[in-house]
């Protein structure tokens, strides 16, 4: 299985704004934020680039790492894949376990780190990471819904 991983939930440009502490403007010219969409919808953007502390900066210092180089979804993808440079553990779950940032600037210059296929699968740390608004958790009917949690590695 090929393609990219576009790990979930997404926000608004409002909802990034207010979850970053910022204005939908500020946001929105923010070049370490990753966003999906802006032509024929308006963009999207990852909510595991925010913590409960606003924007997450050692996320945004890989995204300035590697955007001269990379398009927002391949980075995107990148940061929710397992790498065997980072012990098996994808860059998003080794920041969010404490691991060191300069670990994961280093893995993002390795050439073979860079995704190329999914079997390895993502992963993220769920336990650790902020908790969808009430918004996001609402499906078709209207009924509140468990947010989908991706399943977590074991073995670590």
């Amino acid at each position: 299985m090929t393609g990219r991983v576009l790990l979930g939930p997404f926000l608004t440009r409002a909802e990034a704004a207010r979850r970053g502490g910022l204005s939908a403007m500020t946001i929105h010219h923010r070049p370490d934020l990753l966003r999906v969409g802006g032509r024929t919808f308006k963009e999207a953007y990852f909510a595991f680039q925010f913590d409960r502390g606003g924007v997450r900066r050692d996320v945004g210092s890989v995204v300035l790492t590697l955007r001269p180089h990379f398009d927002d979804v391949t980075i995107a993808d990148w940061l929710v894949m397992r790498t065997p440079v980072l012990s098996g553990y994808s860059p998003l779950a080794w920041l969010i376990r404490g691991g060191d940032l300069e670990a994961v600037l280093r893995a993002a210059s390795v050439p073979d780190s860079m995704p190329s296929s999914l079997e390895a699968g993502p992963e993220v740390e769920p336990s650790r990471s902020i908790s969808p608004s009430r918004s996001e958790r609402v499906g078709r009917t209207g009924r509140l819904s468990r947010p989908r949690i991706p399943r977590p590695i074991t073995g670590h």
